[in-house]
């Protein structure tokens, strides 16, 4: 009896030690979809024009047609106007596993990426000249704004060794059997315990006890980020009514200063609105060991 005991914990042993490479999440691609879904209906329900651009000013030293031309050029109010569409990049959206052996610890992510196409942005533009004060309103199209947004969880690996700690504290081959069932049943399995060798085979033959460990071995933290990008472009403001001059205003507008709103976007609405959402709505996906994802 003693000899089958002893390879019955050393199958479940090596079964343990193949578990990493063989954990998936459950449908994390309609996951991320409803996180990024619900975060733009937020975003929506708020108002895009909430979505501003910082302030900025330029000071003007120019000779145009001969004459000098000397102020303060300065961009205001900018706002999103609109957007002509929204998706989600399909090849963006799927499961990251990485393990950090610094730490011990391996991280998941369930990736997607926002894209916001032809993103029209309107500002009030104010040229204080020596002659006087002008004011214009303007527009500016940038091509591409794109978010990448990740929802992580980690895991401390020390825990994966949780079962073969506990079969080494035994005093007797039995003990150490009966030590690594109950701590893997009771975590999964909650059947009475005068039923322990039912309990014992269950785990054996549907692998609940193994599930049980991967799933426990993960934080209760969930971190969301949101990474903006802005595309490159050589667009530059169109103003509602031009003269000579509005030429100059519009080359000396710094297209960066659009990164620098955007990247607000990110931290004050999209990151906190999806945290809410990933936090309240949506349950994180189950993580699967051994099952067709």
């Amino acid at each position: 009896m003693s000899r089958i005991i002893f390879l019955l914990v050393f199958c479940f042993h090596l079964t343990l030690g193949n578990l990493v490479n063989n954990v998936r999440l459950v449908e994390p691609i309609p996951y991320m979809i409803n996180v990024i879904t619900e975060t733009v209906q937020r975003v929506e329900d708020m108002e895009w024009c909430n979505l501003k651009i910082p302030d900025s000013s330029v000071d003007l030293y120019e000779i145009v047609f001969g004459e000098y031309i000397k102020g303060t050029v300065a961009y205001k109010n900018g706002f999103v106007v609109s957007i002509r569409h929204l998706d989600i990049l399909q090849n963006s959206l799927g499961q990251v596993w990485r393990f950090h052996r610094d730490r011990n610890t391996t991280t998941v992510e369930i990736t997607g990426t926002l894209r916001m196409s032809d993103v029209t942005l309107g500002f009030d533009v104010e040229a204080a000249l020596t002659g006087g004060v002008q004011r214009y309103t303007a527009e500016l199209v940038v091509p591409t704004i794109s978010f990448d947004m990740r929802v992580r969880i980690e895991a401390n690996v020390d825990k994966l060794h949780m079962v073969t700690i506990l079969i080494s504290e035994g005093t007797t081959k039995k003990e150490k059997y009966r030590a690594v069932l109950e701590i893997i049943i009771s975590t999964i399995i909650p059947l009475p315990h005068s039923d322990w060798w039912h309990q014992r085979n269950m785990c054996i033959k549907s692998r609940l006890g193994v599930a049980a460990v991967i799933r426990d071995m993960f934080t209760d933290v969930i971190n969301v980020t949101v990474t903006p990008t802005v595309a490159r472009t050589v667009n530059k403001m169109v103003f509602m009514r031009t003269n000579p001059l509005t030429d100059v205003y519009a080359n000396l507008y710094d297209i960066n200063l659009v990164t620098a709103g955007v990247t607000l976007w990110a931290s004050e609405f999209l990151q906190p609105f999806a945290s809410n959402v990933v936090e309240n709505v949506f349950p994180y996906p189950n993580i699967c060991y051994n099952c067709p994802v």
